[in-house]
């Protein structure tokens, strides 16, 4: 099986715990506003957005103290990334809202699955062979079996041991998990790499006190009154913009939106560098 990373830690770091049901991957539903039309066949509907989407893993804790349960509590809370082994590259904003059940369950009734020779597996991996319950040391590649890849003492399938569903409520794209940041300083085309149009955050420094102004897709932004060694954000997701000693600014112009394929960015007057981190997003 594989693993989850939730606010910058790894179930690969819960002790006695694996994860049996990775999470779906899925497209979130459509919040649309329904209208009929007298005389009309059929509903016209109105894009309203997409809605949160819901993701629900399940952990498993085998010959785990009960302490572990608290130690499963803190790791699923708050808000945060939520990043899955099979697609490291992107992450869910995520939020744990709705409570944790536990299940004491027969360790005979849900064992991790079958060790195979195809697939690879992670540091604290738990599979099932020749009817025992090991747990990996280090990740395995996919091949032939390594007795000195599992844990030395197996833990046999007996006994019993605690399940937990948790549902994560995702905002409905993706993101990258490290993000893209670009610098620009005359002019440069920044291209798309997701799915959706992108709500970047966008830093801008001057070159000297006054106005500033930059450009967006040909579109011309100034930032008024601006001084040398505060940098002024944009916080295009939000439509809010501020400087970097926490004072509200003023713009003239658009917030930036980057569509799909190329979108460029150039400094204008007294502007010395724009510093692009994008937002990627895929539906």
């Amino acid at each position: 099986m594989g693993y989850l990373t939730f606010r910058g830690i790894s179930t690969q770091n819960l002790s006695n715990v694996y994860v049996q049901m990775m999470p779906s991957h899925k497209k979130a539903a459509k919040r649309t506003t329904d209208y009929y039309v007298k005389g009309r066949d059929g509903v016209l509907h109105i894009d309203e957005g997409f809605d949160n989407t819901k993701i629900t893993v399940r952990l498993v804790m085998i010959n785990a103290p009960a302490e572990t349960r608290q130690i499963i509590n803190a790791w699923a809370d708050g808000t945060g990334k939520l990043i899955s082994s099979d697609d490291l590259s992107r992450c869910w904003k995520a939020t744990v809202i709705d409570e944790i059940i536990y299940q004491r369950m027969e360790a005979a009734t849900i064992a991790p699955p079958a060790f195979s020779t195809t697939k690879p597996y992670y540091i604290n991996d738990f599979v099932t062979y020749q009817g025992m319950i090991y747990k990996f040391k280090v990740n395995h590649a996919a091949g032939a079996w390594n007795s000195e890849e599992v844990a030395a003492q197996p833990w046999k399938i007996d006994g019993l041991y605690d399940t937990a569903e948790i549902t994560f409520d995702c905002q409905p794209y993706m993101y990258e998990s490290v993000e893209s940041v670009y610098e620009i300083t005359s002019s440069g085309t920044i291209v798309n790499a997701g799915t959706a149009e992108s709500y970047p955050l966008i830093k801008v420094e001057a070159t000297a006190a006054g106005d500033v102004e930059f450009t967006v897709n040909g579109d011309t932004i100034k930032v008024t009154s601006m001084a040398v060694g505060t940098p002024v954000f944009f916080d295009c997701e939000n439509g809010y913009i501020y400087s970097s000693d926490g004072n509200a600014k003023e713009m003239i112009g658009d917030i930036p939106v980057f569509g799909y394929g190329n979108n460029t960015v150039a400094v204008g007057t007294n502007c010395s560098k724009v510093t692009v981190t994008p937002h990627w997003r895929w539906v």
